[in-house]
């Protein structure tokens, strides 16, 4: 029974109402630094492919060297916490001692916070290959993006008639700019290496034709030959910039697209139902 539910696959994830509690409140005190944290639980006896989330507890921050970029610095630090050697005896002590309270001691998975949906980059990923390397082959990322879960009001109110853009949707159109800049940019690295690789094979090329006429000509005069791999020593091939970059920066600009089509819905419908106010030449 154990093999079978091991090889079955997660189709879904049930999470408990007190991790969502935990995972909010920990976000909000450590905004806008990143917070991180474990899940535990288990699955589920009754229903082959459901994991249940029951517990979480919060990864420390180490702190960062105080300078100039002392900002990203912290955030990266927060953000590679999952995979700080002191947070992985603190996580190995913790569901050490759930299981002695007779707590469910599974390690499930990973959480962390966001802002503005950016959570599309390179320590998510390494974060989850982490886990899923190490802990639990089949470990889940659980992502709270505080800001992108607006409160609907509790009784209607004129709001809805207000005609200015979400501030929202004006910093993730910002955002969706920068990512789609960054993504030209790495494509002209891309480029730029191709360019580069192309002229250093013609110049390898060139001198290995060179080379063999070389030696034919010695073979006819009986010399002795002079090496034809010499060509690694004189010539440097550029290093070619990572993929994974240009493919989660594309994921990105696609993530920053989404919110921004679900939020221009409503402001088109409302700029649409005043177009001829705001347009008198038009009927």
């Amino acid at each position: 029974m154990a093999d079978a539910l091991k090889d079955s696959p997660i189709k879904a994830v049930q999470i408990e109402a007190l991790v969502v509690m935990k995972l909010v409140n920990h976000a909000a005190k450590t905004f806008p630094t990143v917070a991180t944290g474990s899940l535990v639980g288990m699955e589920s006896h009754s229903q082959p492919g459901l994991l249940e989330v029951t517990s979480c507890f919060p990864f420390a921050t180490i702190d960062a060297p105080t300078t100039d970029d002392h900002r990203d610095n912290s955030t990266n630090l927060a953000a590679a916490a999952p995979r700080a050697k002191a947070n992985i005896a603190y996580q190995n002590e913790m569901i050490k001692l759930l299981r002695e309270v007779n707590v469910d001691a599974n390690n499930v998975g990973w959480y962390t916070s966001t802002s503005m949906g950016n959570f599309i980059n390179l320590n998510t990923i390494e974060n989850q290959f982490f886990f899923q390397k190490d802990p639990n082959e089949r470990a889940i990322a659980l992502v709270h993006d505080d800001p992108n879960t607006p409160e609907p009001p509790f009784f209607p109110n004129y709001d809805s008639l207000d005609l200015s853009i979400d501030p929202f949707l004006e910093k993730t159109c910002d955002l969706l700019l920068e990512s789609i800049e960054n993504h030209h940019t790495e494509l002209n690295n891309h480029q730029y290496y191709q360019r580069s690789l192309a002229r250093e094979q013609a110049k390898i090329t060139a001198w290995q034709q060179k080379r063999k006429a070389e030696n034919a000509a010695r073979t006819a005069s009986k010399q002795p030959l002079l090496p034809e791999d010499e060509w690694q020593r004189l010539f440097k091939l550029p290093q070619e910039p990572n993929r994974l970059e240009t493919m989660l920066n594309s994921r990105q600009v696609e993530q920053y697209a989404r919110q921004v089509d679900g939020f221009t819905a409503g402001v088109s419908s409302k700029m649409f139902a005043v177009k001829s106010n705001l347009l008198p030449g038009e009927s």
